[in-house]
């Protein structure tokens, strides 16, 4: 790894307050984020293209802050206030793997550097970005169904967001995973992605990932970034991770997406990994998108999701759980553009909050003129177990076509105390009570998991971060 003061003489990095605008008045570590962003000089000319594109956005735009609408909320002034290195290379630690069976397929990223890979399903090719510049061979874009030319150079960096942090990965990733799903394939079990930061000093890390799925094929993806350990590895760094998606013609995937960068077996979690995540969806015709996102705990834990519904007939479900402590910032944006007629989308996001612990749900349906016979719903409820629990949530629609059927909602409150007293005079305790009424209000959000090993999985990382009691769940077929 190369700390950014050794390796470009920038200084002590120095927050976030200037960091928006021109390069005038910006801390000195962004302008050579900006203007040096390429790693490997033998990168194919795209590829070049991507990463000064990226630091063109960054000079225009630079990093966020609170005056951004978008960013208004999320805690950023003290997101570099000590010095951070970059991940160049993995750090040579002991990873242990946290899938829930030694027979998963898995791939590994550490400290945002693709590492190693064990993968047994037939119809899915994994590999490197570095590996596959080198292929001779590449798949046509056009037998996935989007564009022409190969499918790394039509398909890499043309989702991701082009601002911001996602930007910044953009210029400064060192190596990425990509995941190509053959047309047709049906994939019986889950694939799954492990992103660990494990480096005892603070490190900013880029995972990123590249999903690439054929007509008809029908395939799920467990991504997660968990703090396993209550040692120093991850102290004060930031993973800035991005991953995209793109589902050709009739092409079904489920994902499911896990941050909890606090540690289970820690109840400080002050200095832990701060989460900066990003996906980017794009389906073509009649494909169908359904997400999880999980994000539990974290003093800075941020999912941005966008879906394009780009083909006719194209679905997405995003269903999503949320849990803040005490001193824990979670948030979720979600925006999905209608861009095509005939197509379907539903939001369906949960929130538990406790202590001083802060949620915000900002959710975004966007119907084009052209995307006539719409439907886009959108529900978001939240449950504040403290006194002191804030909760921001703003879904909204932006319709410009008139054939459409649409809808939004938000709910705040507390424990219902009829409920409550109706569980304790039938004997329990009030902290049982209390997770049972939790558990019933999250149920739902993970039952529809269709892997009975992950969803118990799933459940078990919600019942320790929220104080559950032991979920059970009907056998599904």
């Amino acid at each position: 790894m190369n700390h950014v003061e050794d390796r470009r003489g920038a200084n002590k990095l120095d927050g976030l307050d200037r960091a928006a605008g021109s390069l005038n008045g910006q801390p000195k570590h962004l302008t050579v984020w900006a203007e040096s962003p390429a790693v490997e000089s033998r990168e194919p000319g795209w590829l070049k293209e991507v990463r000064e594109q990226a630091g063109a956005a960054l000079k225009v735009h630079g990093l966020p802050t609170r005056k951004s609408e978008r960013w208004r909320l999320t805690p950023l002034k003290d997101l570099f206030a000590e010095p951070i290195q970059e991940a160049q290379v993995a750090s040579e630690v002991a990873v242990a793997s946290s899938v829930p069976s030694e027979q998963s397929s898995w791939l590994h990223t550490v400290d945002g550097i693709p590492t190693t890979a064990s993968v047994l399903l037939p119809g899915v090719r994994v590999l490197k970005l570095s590996e596959a510049l080198q292929e001779d061979r590449l798949p046509p874009s056009s037998s996935f169904g989007f564009g022409t030319g190969d499918v790394l150079s039509s398909c890499f960096s043309h989702a991701a967001r082009r601002e911001h942090f996602a930007a910044l990965n953009s210029a400064r990733f060192v190596d990425a995973w990509v995941v190509l799903v053959e047309e047709r394939a049906v994939l019986e079990k889950p694939l799954f992605v492990q992103h660990q930061i494990v480096s005892s000093r603070p490190t900013l890390a880029y995972p990123r990932l590249l999903v690439v799925a054929g007509a008809s094929s029908q395939f799920s993806l467990v991504e997660t970034l968990v703090q396993e350990t209550s040692d120093a590895s991850g102290l004060d760094s930031i993973a800035n991770s991005v991953s995209e998606v793109f589902l050709g013609p009739g092409a079904h995937m489920t994902h499911i997406s896990i941050k909890a960068p606090a540690s289970q077996t820690d109840a400080s979690n002050d200095d832990r990994v701060r989460v900066l995540s990003h996906i980017s969806v794009r389906q073509e015709r009649d494909s169908k998108y359904q997400n999880t996102a999980l994000a539990l705990g974290g003093r800075l834990n941020r999912l941005d999701l966008d879906v394009v519904l780009a083909g006719k007939g194209a679905e997405c479900v995003l269903k999503g759980t949320m849990h803040a402590a005490d001193g824990d910032h979670v948030a979720c944006y979600c925006e999905v553009d209608h861009a095509a007629s005939d197509c379907t989308s539903r939001e369906e996001y949960r929130s538990v909050v406790d202590g001083n612990g802060h949620v915000v749900f900002n959710g975004t349906a966007r119907v084009h003129r052209d995307a006539q016979r719409t439907e886009a719903h959108q529900d978001n409820r939240n449950l504040l177990r403290s006194d002191r629990a804030v909760v921001h949530t703003k879904p909204h629609l932006e319709i410009d076509a008139d054939d459409v059927r649409c809808s939004h909602g938000a709910t705040v409150g507390s424990m219902d105390d009829e409920q409550l007293f109706y569980l304790r005079s039938r004997g329990l305790p009030d902290d049982q009570a209390r997770a049972l009424l939790t558990q019933a209000f999250v149920h739902e959000q993970v039952e529809h998991i269709p892997f009975e090993d992950v969803r118990l999985w799933v459940a078990d990382r919600m019942q320790k971060s929220m104080g559950l009691m032991t979920m059970t769940f009907e056998e599904t077929s």
